[in-house]
């Protein structure tokens, strides 16, 4: 993939992450054009984490499974609580930018904002309300 990134560079003049940006763009805004927001917002939701998700369950590293696993989890509960509220939600204006911009948030490895939904609300809230304790295994 990276010789087909440096020929195409090479051939239009330019460095190479401006031809991965333009391969990404260019699709993106035309999906945008043609009101497709939906489709956009969900390869975003489910195409890099699917990705990396895929990478973690084939390394022998059990933090990369733990990051992603809690994605899964977060963005399950996004997505119940967009079904259930998502017309309120669409009402504020470019709500599917700010959605965009919390799911890369929630998976961007140097961030890993999904780990912090998880302590802030997840941990202290849901856990205790389903009844799981501290140190509980997975068979119990």
């Amino acid at each position: 993939m990276d010789a087909h990134v440096e020929k195409a560079a090479a051939k239009i003049g330019t460095e190479k992450p401006f031809v991965v940006m333009g391969a990404v763009a260019v699709p993106a805004l035309l999906l945008l054009a043609m009101g497709s927001t939906g489709l956009l917002v969900d390869a975003v939701g489910y195409g890099y984490p699917l990705y990396m998700t895929l990478k973690a369950l084939e390394s022998p590293e059990p933090e990369d499974d733990k990051q992603w696993l809690t994605y899964w989890l977060i963005f399950s509960g996004f997505k119940v609580i967009e079904s259930l509220i998502g017309w309120v939600l669409e009402m504020i204006p470019f709500y599917f930018i700010i959605k965009i911009a919390f799911l890369v948030w929630c998976y961007y490895p140097s961030i890993m904002g999904a780990t912090t939904v998880y302590n802030a609300v997840v941990k202290p809230y849901v856990i205790p309300a389903v009844g799981i304790s501290k140190g509980e295994t997975k068979t119990d």
